[in-house]
């Protein structure tokens, strides 16, 4: 299966995809939100497709970070009109292809066994929530936290000792506060099941809770092949809306979103 860095151009990585398997022309156009006779007009050149269809085919594709921004300035290569704009796109698209190559002929160091920061930050649902919850003011000291997580002091100073050494939060004075987030989990690396192994007991314990304002929602049925490609495009979509919303948002409240639509 060839990889999208070894393309020059999104759109014939897209015909290379569609080829591999019946109905799967049916199935990126869903995934990105549009008609398949507009994907057809793409794969012929004839227009192109939007910022907002790549963001979403880089979900459907599963690219992790490099790759995902290898397409997208693949897509604006290809959508720009000015000759300045694609010569920058060129030079970056250039040095992304250079990273990869480079990883690749340092034995595939991306795909190697998980550092001891990703081992350690995705062993508990803890070091997401203390790491997150610092990004709000009244949840900066130790007692704030401890009272809101419910937890002990104890662990809430170890996990913020920690955090402190990986960079992800910083100590002034008596408060702890935000620096930046973990690193992206490739989506094929087995701690991604331990990291929603750990939200999904946590959601366990809200579900518990007499007056939660979560919402919780199970439901088995049977349905058609069509109409369950079609759900999960949509809530990819939603989640996709959703994780944009989020980063513009101010940090007021901690929540976790768990959303699993599977075949049985």
């Amino acid at each position: 299966m060839k990889n999208i860095i070894e393309f020059n151009s999104y759109i014939e990585f897209i015909v290379y995809k569609s080829e591999q398997n019946r109905g799967e022309k049916t199935k990126i156009a869903l995934a990105c939100g549009c008609e398949k006779s507009y994907l057809s007009k793409v794969l012929k050149r004839e227009i192109h497709l939007t910022t907002d269809h790549g963001y979403l085919l880089c979900e459907y594709f599963q690219f992790n970070d490099l790759e995902s921004e290898y397409f997208m300035n693949l897509l604006d290569l290809e959508r720009s009109g000015s000759a300045k704009v694609k010569e920058h796109l060129r030079t970056k698209i250039k040095k992304l292809k250079n990273e990869f190559e480079q990883k690749q002929r340092a034995g595939q160091r991306h795909l190697a066994a998980p550092s001891s920061v990703e081992l350690i930050y995705n062993s508990s649902w803890l070091f997401s929530a203390i790491n997150f919850i610092t990004a709000i003011t009244k949840y900066q000291h130790v007692d704030d936290i401890a009272a809101r997580l419910m937890i002990p002091k104890e662990t809430v100073l170890d996990v913020l000792t920690q955090l402190e050494n990986f960079g992800f939060v910083k100590k002034i004075n008596q408060r702890w506060i935000y620096q930046s987030g973990a690193a992206h989990t490739e989506a094929h690396s087995p701690l991604v099941n331990l990291f929603h192994t750990g939200w999904r007991n946590r959601a366990m314990v809200d579900m518990q809770k007499i007056s939660g304002s979560g919402v919780h929602y199970s439901n088995v049925q049977a349905v058609e092949k069509k109409l369950f490609e079609e759900m999960k495009t949509e809530l990819s979509q939603l989640i996709h809306r959703f994780s944009v919303l989020a980063d513009r948002s101010a940090s007021e409240e901690l929540i976790c979103l768990n959303v699993d639509l599977f075949e049985v």
